[in-house]
């Protein structure tokens, strides 16, 4: 096929309407906040659609109506001597505005032939309502380190459109990382990174399929295959120590 034939899927254009209104200051010398609430509309908004009961990748994309995101987010940080802070906190809530016929076998409250009903106020799939973040960064002379905390709530699973299926949502979690870094000489530092130190057991995705695997000793047996809800896990308790060389100029 040649790039003059090529046919653009028959889609209709995602028209967004966006509000936001914000304020934002400072405390004393030391201290600064920030807060803002925004609304966007979609119209003509593009999902993937599944087709079939085979892979839970094969599908396509089409205009699903109206989505809304909305929500808050909200900023707040301080210096203090060597230490600095900042937190930041999201609120959102994405959800479908228009009801339409989503094909996903693997829900639990699918029709006889794989279809779910998607209701206005749904849930958007892989999109969590809350999210925290804080900071903390010291630093003295060459050294320096810092201390990141992120929590964040649960999200439905992708094929759960309708928030509808048995399994429910894929629960939050919250993870603590610390970095720090020596500044050797100009052009020498040594770093180190340690990433989810209490080394916790997360999920931070999810979608619904079918799995094959549940023959004797979790072995492929088509036979058997039934719906599951599939989560991708987060990374492990991690560390890290290397050497940074920067090119003078």
């Amino acid at each position: 096929m040649t790039f003059e034939n090529w046919k653009y899927p028959p889609l209709s254009a995602v028209v967004a309407t966006t509000y936001e209104a914000g304020v934002r200051g400072r405390i004393g010398d030391a201290a600064y906040y920030s807060a803002a609430v925004y609304r966007t509309n979609l119209r003509n908004d593009i999902q993937f659609i599944a087709a079939g009961s085979g892979a839970i990748n094969a599908g396509y994309f089409a205009n699903v109506g109206n989505t809304r995101r909305q929500g808050i987010e909200l900023t707040a940080g301080t210096a203090l001597g060597e230490f600095s802070l900042v937190a930041r906190y999201t609120l959102l809530d994405a959800t479908f505005q228009s009801a339409f016929v989503e094909n996903s076998p693997n829900n639990s409250s699918a029709n006889a032939q794989g279809l779910i009903d998607v209701q206005p106020g749904a849930s958007m799939p892989g999109l969590p309502r809350n999210t925290f973040r804080f900071r903390a960064d010291w630093s003295r002379g060459p050294l320096a380190a810092g201390l990141t905390v992120l929590a964040v709530s649960s999200q439905y699973a992708r094929g759960d459109e309708n928030n509808r299926d048995v399994n429910g949502p894929v629960p939050g979690y919250a993870i603590v990382s610390l970095d720090g870094t020596w500044q050797v000489a100009r052009d020498w530092q040594v770093f180190a990174r340690v990433s989810n130190l209490l080394d916790r057991t997360y999920q931070n995705f999810g979608i619904l399929g079918s799995n094959y695997f549940r023959g004797p000793g979790n072995t492929f047996d088509a036979s058997l295959a039934g719906p599951e809800q599939f989560r991708s896990p987060g990374a492990p308790f991690g560390a890290w120590v290397g050497i940074r060389y920067r090119l003078s100029g």
